[in-house]
């Protein structure tokens, strides 16, 4: 008797930036600490917007692209791997606004992979 086949979705999606390429780890463990860490990642986001960069002193200048700088190191390090930053980082231009679009794109990319295999499996169910 021939075995029965089970479709099983991959928790994992692969993306490219620029010329590197990655693959997102989608298992349980690993979405929960990364959209822990992105909600951590937004509030420094949200911190700072409206701040006008041009018009603080140095000091607090320095300080806050200090803060951002690390906090889009640790998202990357959550999202892609250890010491996965400086790579992103350079294949962008070294530009921390960009890097903090690619976080952006890499959890958008992780909430819409969920949700289709959320929809998948409801269909599948459901008939829908």
């Amino acid at each position: 008797m021939a075995a029965i086949k089970i479709q099983v979705e991959k928790v994992t999606e692969d993306v490219e930036i620029g010329s590197l390429s990655y693959t997102l780890d989608l298992s349980d463990e690993k979405i929960e600490e990364q959209l822990a860490f992105y909600d951590k990642f937004k509030d420094k986001t949200d911190k700072y917007e409206g701040v006008d960069l041009a018009t603080v002193d140095a000091a607090t200048r320095k300080e806050i692209l200090a803060d951002r700088k690390q906090t889009v190191t640790e998202m990357l390090d959550v999202l892609l791997g250890e010491g996965e930053f400086e790579r992103v980082y350079n294949e962008v231009g070294r530009s921390i606004v960009v890097t903090s679009n690619v976080i952006v794109q890499l959890t958008d990319i992780m909430k819409n992979r969920i949700t289709q295999i959320n929809e998948n499996s409801k269909a599948y169910y459901t008939g829908e």
